[in-house]
């Protein structure tokens, strides 16, 4: 950790304890913007880096202050702990060593630190709305740094230890800023412009300047990153938001998707329906056969990965890339793969599980809520957008770095519209109780 992160980390330390709840996030948001992972330290050979100090100084803060107080389970709650949970025990089970147990450890303290910390600090659709209008202006000096490395292949972030020279691809250089990798730049960009966009439906004239400032800077982002995935991730998001005003026939657009999908399968295509994604990198570009294959040999060698994960899919792919723990593993860029690999079915399963809670929450609540003031339904309609937006991400790419931040952040607002629905759903029957 350098000069510069160390002040930085500082700073946004002391910001994460004294500022009020309900603007507690905003430091984690701005690291996630601002520092690489290459800002660290390390403790009793445990790596710290400013994202994991960040978390510990907002857990000290979460007990210091009583932030959990009211704070109730739910559903989310307990997929995500048991999704996380079941991960950290296979992949220990599976290379049975103490530096995997570590491993997962720190991948465990992640995830659970910044999903717990958004469920206590951000408690109605109010706090979460004025949180998306602060990040429109955050990413703003973001997206102006990717654009000067799109240009000039000078990533400013190098001073944080990130990748000083960019890559250079089909005559573009492609934008990373403080990310590992320019796919998951420009997913940053494609999972928040559907939450971004929301803001236009606010009410308010000053909250469409918001909302046009935060647009504008995500789709600079997507398109500094040259990459197919982030593109197709900004489509459907788009494609969720424009389905809201089909939004009760959603039902029977799905089954016809899946009917469809199976017809191509079974039926219409020689290759498996997956191969579909080879197709769309023909017009978007990209490694999309890359994609297709690695999803056909994962199905193939079902029988090596099912109970615990494998160590050995090196052999699945033309190539593979060095792995920690000794032996070579295949590029998994699928996180859903990635879940099987690491953690069997059991992980993959309670992962799907996960996703799958999450629309029926977003479902569930829009038709219980169906006379909440229009503003309020289509900040709902867009967490599911942008949920879809990062489903579709997860068959390019699985998440290696602080592009986690804004998935446990979308994941604890959905569960909070869940306890605020169900809040709401109990006033409503007390009040005709005491009506009766």
């Amino acid at each position: 950790m350098n000069s510069l992160g160390i002040i930085i980390t500082v700073l946004l330390c002391i910001l994460t304890l004294f500022l009020p709840r309900r603007l507690a996030p905003v430091p984690i948001l701005i690291a996630t913007c601002y520092l690489t992972l290459r800002q660290e330290t390390t403790i009793a050979g445990l790596h710290f880096t400013s994202l994991r100090i960040l978390l510990l100084v907002g857990i000290i803060r979460i007990i210091i202050r009583n932030d959990f107080i009211g704070l109730n389970f739910n559903r989310i709650d307990k997929l995500v702990t048991m999704w996380i949970i079941s991960n950290l025990l296979m992949f220990t089970l599976l290379y049975q060593t103490p530096s995997a147990f570590i491993n997962r450890l720190g991948v465990a303290y992640n995830a659970l630190g910044l999903y717990f910390v958004f469920r206590v600090w951000i408690r109605d659709l109010e706090e979460a709305t004025t949180l998306l209008r602060l990040i429109s202006f955050i990413i703003v000096p973001f997206a102006a740094f990717m654009i000067y490395e799109s240009y000039t292949g000078r990533n400013v972030y190098s001073v944080l230890g990130a990748t000083a020279i960019s890559e250079f691809r089909n005559g573009n250089y492609r934008s990373q800023g403080p990310f590992n990798h320019s796919i998951l730049a420009g997913t940053f960009g494609a999972t928040m412009l559907p939450l971004l966009t929301s803001l236009w439906w606010n009410g308010r004239v000053n909250s469409r300047i918001v909302a046009i400032v935060g647009i504008i800077a995500a789709l600079s982002i997507v398109s500094s990153s040259g990459s197919s995935g982030p593109f197709l991730a900004t489509v459907s998001g788009v494609l969720g938001l424009f389905f809201w005003r089909y939004r009760r026939f959603i039902k029977f657009i799905l089954r016809g998707t899946v009917i469809t999908l199976l017809l191509l399968h079974f039926v219409i295509m020689k290759a498996p329906v997956w191969y579909l994604i080879a197709r769309t990198s023909l017009l978007t570009g990209g490694g999309g056969w890359y994609r297709s294959y690695l999803i056909d040999q994962a199905v193939n060698h079902f029988g090596e990965w099912w109970l615990t994960g494998t160590k050995n899919s090196a052999m699945w792919m033309p190539f593979a890339l060095p792995n920690a723990f000794t032996e070579d593993k295949a590029d998994i860029t699928n996180q859903f793969i990635a879940e099987g690999v690491n953690g069997g079915l059991l992980t993959m399963v309670l992962f799907i599980a996960v996703i799958v809670s999450c629309f029926k929450v977003i479902g569930h609540t829009l038709r219980t809520q169906n006379n909440a003031p229009f503003s309020k339904q289509i900040t709902i309609w867009s967490l599911g957008a942008a949920l879809f937006a990062h489903v579709i991400s997860f068959f390019s790419v699985a998440y290696f770095d602080q592009i986690i931040v804004v998935w446990y952040f979308l994941l604890a607002m959905i569960s909070m519209v869940m306890t605020d629905a169900n809040q709401i759903l109990k006033n409503q029957q007390a009040y005709k109780t005491l009506r009766v």
